[in-house]
């Protein structure tokens, strides 16, 4: 595939990432040749965030359970932000939600665990659909699809509203 990413995270990250990134032929040709590269800002500052390009997939892999629901909504205004009036983009986020195991289940019970655990620890927590949906929305997003993956994730998948105009909370 001729895939091509953005990594995008604080400064210092970056540099790690860049160090990694360099640590093998595999990954060096792949950040020679453009198809991986970095960039440097932060979630909460829009003007830092990538702007998009029609056919973008910005993704957020566990990210949003770190953050209470008023940072996750700076989080996703920046990014819908970035994105503008750019057609064909999409926000992918993965993350465990807190119902995509049959009620009961051992699995359904250490997510119920991490959640308590987010919330004691950071004040965060792990979130449903509904509340995926509720914030997207305040963000100016669409929620589309929940994807159950085979790993402990779910892909959140939102797509920008056309109409939003972003508001102060």
């Amino acid at each position: 595939f001729a895939l091509k990413a953005v990594i995008f995270d604080l400064p210092p990250v970056i540099e790690h990432a860049k160090a990694y990134w360099n640590t093998s032929p595999e990954r060096s040709a792949m950040v020679a040749s453009g198809r991986v590269q970095f960039a440097a800002g932060d979630l909460f500052d829009a003007t830092t965030v990538p702007a998009a390009e029609e056919g973008d997939i910005y993704v957020m892999r566990n990210i949003w359970h770190d953050w209470r629901d008023p940072d996750c909504i700076r989080i996703g205004r920046s990014v819908r932000a970035a994105i503008g009036d750019v057609r064909n983009v999409k926000l992918v986020i993965l993350e465990a939600s807190i119902d995509q195991y049959p009620r009961g289940s051992l699995l359904e019970r250490f997510r119920v665990a991490l959640d308590q655990i987010m919330f004691t620890a950071f004040r965060s927590k792990e979130r449903d659909r509904i509340e995926f949906d509720a914030l997207l929305r305040r963000c100016g997003f669409q929620l589309t699809e929940v994807r159950h993956l085979r790993a402990s994730l779910v892909a959140v998948i939102a797509e920008p509203l056309s109409h939003w105009a972003q508001s102060p909370e």
